[in-house]
C-alpha cells in the first residue's frame, strides 16, 4: 500500500474513532484502547495482515462502533477483499440505530465497495441518493463523476462536474473535455454541425481549452476556411506554447490554403528564442514560408543555444539535400531510431510518459495534464 495512503488511512481512522468517542462519552474523557495504537502501528509498518488482526479483534469486542467497521471494510477493500467489504457495510446499514451521518458514511463506503467490483450500476445508484437534496455528499459527486467518465455518459458528468464547481473549481477544466467528448461522438456520426457546438461550449466554460481550440482549428481546415483555423491556431500559442508542436503542421497547411501568416508570425516573433520542442515544425513551417536557407539559418542559432535529438534530425535532413552522402544519411538513421523509442508526451500529475498526446492521463485519469515535453524527445548535454 502506498506509503501516503497509509497515513491517510491512520488518519481518517483516528478521526472516526474520536468522533465516535466524543459523542459517546461526552462528559468524559477520552482513552483510546491500546490495540488501535497497535493496529495504527501496523498500518504505518506496511503489516496489513497485523493491523487486519488487530481492528478484527476491537470489532469484535465493540460491536457497536461504527468506525471500527467502516475502517475494517475500507481494509479489505484495498486488500482486494471486496466481499468481505461489501459484507461489512451492507451488516452496517441494516442497524436501524445509526445516525443519519453514519448511514450517509456508510452508504459512501459501500459504493466505493461496488465501484471497486465493477459493479458500477449499484455504486451509481447509491452515490446518487447520497447527493440528492441540498446536501449533496462531494465525495458521492466525485464518484459519478468518474462513473459517467468511464461509461462515456458525458452530458451526465457535465450535470455533475458543474454541481462540483462551488466547492471544485478545476472542475471547469473537466467539463470542457467533456464538451469536446461530445464534439467527437458527433463527429463520429458525421455531425459537424452538433460538434462545432459543443466545441464552442467548451469554450464559454474554459476559453483556454486547448484542445477545443486546436479541434475546431481542424474543422476549419476540412471545411476550407484556411484564415478561421489560423486564428484557431495563434489562439492556441497564446493560452499554451507548449503545444507548439500540435500547431505547426496545422499551420502550414492553413498557409498552403490561402492564408496570410501575419498574425502567426507576429506570435512567432513572441518566442524567439523558440522553445526547443518548436524547432521541427518550425523549420518545416520557415522552409515554406522563407525557403530552406532561411530555415536553416534559424534552426543553427537555436542549435547553439540548446541543442536537442529532433532539432539534429531536422539539421540533418536540410544537410542531406545539399551534401547526400551515405554518412549523412546512416546519421540521420540512427537519429531517427534513437528519437522513435523516446516519449514525446507526459504528464504533469502522474509523470506518465508515451509517444501520443491523450488528452485524459491513461494512467491517472486526469484531464488536460499530458502535453508535449518542453525540452523536445531529449535534450543532448
Amino acid at each position: 500500500m502506498n506509503s501516503v495512503l497509509l497515513l491517510v488511512l491512520a488518519a481518517a481512522l483516528f478521526g472516526l474513532w474520536w468522533l465516535h468517542r466524543r459523542d459517546t462519552r461526552a462528559d468524559g474523557p477520552v482513552r483510546l484502547p491500546p490495540e488501535y495504537f497497535r493496529g495504527l502501528n501496523h498500518l504505518l509498518n506496511e503489516e496489513q495482515d497485523k493491523a487486519l488482526e488487530v481492528f478484527l479483534r476491537l470489532a469484535q469486542t465493540d460491536s457497536e462502533s461504527v468506525e471500527t467497521h467502516l475502517a475494517l471494510g475500507g481494509l479489505f477493500r484495498r486488500r482486494g477483499e471486496v466481499e468481505r467489504a461489501i459484507r461489512i457495510h451492507q451488516n452496517l446499514l441494516a442497524r436501524p440505530t445509526l445516525s443519519d451521518d453514519q448511514r450517509r458514511l456508510a452508504l459512501l463506503e459501500l459504493g466505493r465497495d461496488y465501484m471497486h467490483a465493477g459493479l458500477l450500476d449499484r455504486a451509481e445508484a447509491l452515490f446518487g441518493s447520497l447527493v440528492e437534496g441540498s446536501r449533496p455528499h462531494p465525495e458521492a459527486l466525485e464518484h459519478l463523476l468518474t462513473i459517467y467518465q468511464r461509461e462515456g455518459e458525458w452530458e451526465k458528468a457535465i450535470d455533475v462536474a458543474r454541481r462540483m464547481l462551488p466547492v471544485a473549481p478545476e472542475a471547469r477544466a473537466v467539463i470542457a473535455h467533456c464538451h469536446c467528448e461530445l464534439a467527437e461522438k458527433a463527429l463520429a456520426h458525421g455531425a459537424v454541425a452538433r460538434a462545432e457546438q459543443s466545441l464552442r461550449r467548451a469554450l464559454q466554460v474554459d476559453g483556454r481549452c486547448v484542445r477545443a481550440h486546436l479541434k475546431l482549428c481542424d474543422l476549419a481546415l476540412a471545411a476550407g476556411e484556411p484564415v478561421h483555423a489560423l486564428r484557431q491556431a495563434v489562439q492556441v500559442l497564446r493560452i499554451d506554447p507548449d503545444f507548439g508542436p500540435e500547431v505547426f503542421g496545422r499551420a502550414v497547411a492553413c498557409v498552403r490554403l490561402g492564408a496570410r501568416p501575419d498574425e502567426f508570425e507576429a506570435e512567432l516573433r513572441r518566442h524567439d528564442p523558440p522553445p526547443p520542442a518548436w524547432l521541427p515544425g518550425l523549420t518545416h513551417y520557415l522552409c515554406l514560408t522563407r525557403g530552406a536557407a532561411a530555415a536553416r539559418e534559424r534552426l543553427e542559432r537555436a542549435l547553439g543555444q540548446h541543442v536537442t535529438l529532433e532539432g539534429l534530425q531536422v539539421w540533418l535532413s536540410l544537410q542531406r539535400d545539399l551534401e547526400a552522402g551515405p554518412f549523412v544519411e546512416r546519421l540521420e538513421e540512427w537519429l531517427r531510431a534513437v528519437s522513435g523509442r523516446l516519449p514525446a508526451y507526459h504528464c504533469r500529475q502522474c509523470g506518465y510518459r508515451g509517444s501520443r498526446l491523450y488528452w485524459q492521463c491513461p494512467t491517472c485519469r486526469s484531464w488536460g495534464t499530458v502535453r508535449p515535453l518542453a525540452d523536445g524527445l531529449a535534450a543532448v548535454e
